[in-house]
């Protein structure tokens, strides 16, 4: 079962108390996390990228961002931890300040757009490796 699906489950699943809270880590909060702390392994994120040819105008890269499945119990409990911290800085209750970084979907949202503009690789993974002579 991938991150954002098994987090989905923790979320719904939660109990009413306080407490028993948990936040869904899908692509667009795991991207929100990495951009707003700067840090673009706070969430591990698997990134496809794709060619686009619109009828009109220049071909574009296109990037599709999964959580990777590497996260871990302690990313997760990181990634928790930034959404609290929004939360006490925008003084909104925590799952509010949560659906903000998830924005308007169908790129509608002005923070969805700023993440679609903004998510990027580590600098320090290597785009292309070579594989081993036999």
């Amino acid at each position: 079962m991938a991150p954002a699906y098994f987090t989905k489950l923790i979320f719904f699943l939660r109990g009413a108390d306080v407490a028993d809270t948990g936040y869904i880590m899908d692509q667009w909060a795991g991207c929100s996390v990495n951009i707003l702390t700067g840090d673009p392994c706070a969430v591990l994120m698997n990134a496809t990228y794709t060619w686009k040819v619109p009828k009109k105008g220049p071909k574009k890269l296109a990037a599709d961002f999964q959580v990777s499945e590497h996260n871990t119990a302690e990313d997760y409990e990181r990634f928790c931890r930034v959404v609290d911290e929004i939360a006490v800085i925008t003084k909104l209750p925590p799952h509010d300040a949560e659906l903000l970084l998830m924005s308007e979907g169908k790129g509608k949202g002005a923070w969805r757009k700023y993440v679609v503009d903004n998510r990027r690789l580590p600098a320090t993974i290597p785009l292309f490796v070579k594989s081993e002579s036999r």
